[in-house]
């Protein structure tokens, strides 16, 4: 059973933090929608992904998983919408204490590394990114641009290290702690330090960004206003 401490700080942390979501703050943009060398391109921003809490989470050797899920729509008012393209990209991002740089790794390619400017440089804008070629299109068709972002800090089976490190009873993260199955009934328990964990930040980041809907037109494109979710 819940403390009447533990009640009212829960209370507390759900109002503090709900006072701070409810600035109006742009979470994402679609910077441009282009056509290039016969490819449909876009860019595309997302904002303040690595906040303050989370940063300071990497330094302490929690390791964030990023992803971008990127699908392209053909939009037909009688119809179900059509998938004309998906894609994911890929982002790990560690923190080597030694070098005190940030690694990134992205799909397959070589890891790089930047210090925290570039990470968000780098994990927080797609530039010039191809969704498909020209001739998959359709003059006058509706089309719509759909970008899933997903922001992973933790897992589910570090909760318990990490409460230890959120109370204060370890300085640091024990990387090497051993993933442990749980047993029934384990993780309605556990449900104050899930709410923590995403308060503080620590939890899942989702970010469904829609555009709006654009057709081709003697090659260029005619965009229409962006709806924001």
């Amino acid at each position: 059973m819940i403390s009447i401490n533990k009640k009212v700080i829960v209370c507390f942390l759900i109002f503090v933090f709900s006072l701070k979501a409810s600035g109006k703050e742009e979470k994402f943009r679609y910077t441009s929608i282009t056509i290039k060398n016969d490819s449909l391109l876009c860019s595309f921003e997302v904002n303040n992904l690595f906040n303050e809490d989370i940063i300071e989470g990497l330094k302490k050797g929690m390791t964030t998983v990023l992803e971008f899920k990127i699908q392209l729509w053909n939009k037909r008012s009688l119809w179900i919408d059509k998938l004309i393209n998906e894609d994911i990209i890929r982002y790990k991002i560690n923190y080597d204490v030694w070098g005190q740089r940030y690694i990134v790794y992205k799909n397959d390619q070589k890891p790089r590394v930047l210090d925290i400017d570039g990470v968000k440089e780098l994990c927080q804008n797609l530039k010039h990114y191809s969704l498909t070629s020209l001739q998959e299109l359709q003059n006058e068709k509706k089309y719509i641009i759909g970008i899933k972002v997903t922001l992973r800090p933790i897992s589910v089976e570090n909760y318990e290290e990490i409460q230890r490190w959120v109370i204060g009873e370890a300085r640091e993260i024990d990387t090497d702690v051993i993933k442990k199955p749980r047993k029934a009934g384990e993780k309605a328990g556990n449900w104050i330090l899930g709410l923590l964990l995403n308060l503080s930040g620590f939890g899942d980041k989702v970010i469904n960004a829609r555009s709006g809907s654009f057709y081709l037109r003697n090659n260029q494109i005619i965009r229409q206003e962006i709806k924001k979710n």
